[in-house]
């Protein structure tokens, strides 16, 4: 049996197997975002009929390009540290 893609991300984040950006996710975000681009295939996943989600359910880009995700507000926060992830704001780059 395949893993949910929750786990599946938690675990290649547990073997750093992930790009630096995603390694600042966790469950919680990641279970966000596939709500938020794929609304309703976590449910029809956990049923085991994720393979049946229609790719017409997925979000359209202009409709979640004003959203702001919780890990770039945690990014963003000065007292924000990671050993692999540093936030440089725009304008600010050498």
């Amino acid at each position: 049996m395949d893993l949910p893609i929750i786990d599946i991300l938690c675990q290649a984040k547990d073997a750093s197997q992930l790009p630096n950006s995603m390694v600042l996710c966790d469950r919680e975000q990641w279970t966000s975002d596939v709500e938020l681009y794929a609304p309703g295939y976590l449910a029809l996943e956990a049923e085991g009929r994720g393979g049946e989600y229609p790719l017409t359910s997925l979000t359209v880009p202009a409709s979640i390009e004003s959203l702001k995700k919780q890990v770039m507000i945690k990014v963003q926060d000065p007292s924000f540290t990671h050993p692999h992830f540093s936030f440089i704001p725009p304008g600010r780059f050498p």
